[in-house]
């Protein structure tokens, strides 16, 4: 009995470790195919033709997932971490969130011209992106949302908040039709 009692203590550790390790690397998978956004990925996303148009596609699906994308690319964009031609591709992939009408009046040189300008005035003035929150989406109807973000400056008495409004396009994908500025609003967790 002395001699079987430690076998199964080792036995039982060992299977302890295998099980908790096991759960880990389902974690990790999980993570992975349930398509967290990372700031790398996104990059990586903006600078690829071949799979950007189905992660576009797919982002489109809740009002939810195209602001959420739309924050992350904001986000990155006014981190100051990233070069022009990475910017440019972020700015780039950020148009495919946009409703057409949007994109019309808002013509791709001229939102970089002013991205640029943006970016030079944020430097100067040592402000950066660094994070954001989003309230759940407010239906108007079947076919319009607004959503609410507050995007964390790294001056908090300079965090930005706006309101989207979002709209299904012909092929019922989510889109966003425009923003503005909104009062400040806490969101609760």
């Amino acid at each position: 009995m002395r001699k079987v009692l430690p076998i199964l203590i080792l036995v039982l550790v060992i299977g302890g470790i295998v099980y908790y390790y096991g759960l880990q690397g389902r974690e990790n998978q999980d993570n992975e195919s349930s398509g967290i956004l990372t700031d790398e990925r996104i990059l990586e996303l903006s600078q690829s033709t071949t799979e950007l148009a189905n992660f576009i596609s797919s982002v489109k699906e809740t009002p939810e997932q195209v602001v959420r994308t739309n924050s992350i690319i904001r986000k990155m964009t006014y981190s100051g971490e990233y070069n022009e031609a990475e910017v440019e591709s972020l700015v780039n992939m950020q148009r495919m969130l946009f409703q057409e009408e949007l994109l019309e009046h808002n013509p791709k040189e001229f939102h970089h011209i002013m991205i640029r300008s943006e970016l030079e005035q944020w430097e100067k003035a040592e402000l950066k992106i660094i994070g954001s929150e989003y309230l759940p989406a407010k239906y108007q109807s079947d076919d319009t949302a607004i959503v609410k973000v507050i995007f964390y400056t790294n001056d908090p008495n300079r965090d930005i908040y706006a309101q989207y409004v979002l709209v299904k396009n012909a092929l019922d994908q989510w889109e966003i039709k425009g923003w503005m500025g909104a009062e400040p609003f806490e969101i609760v967790k």
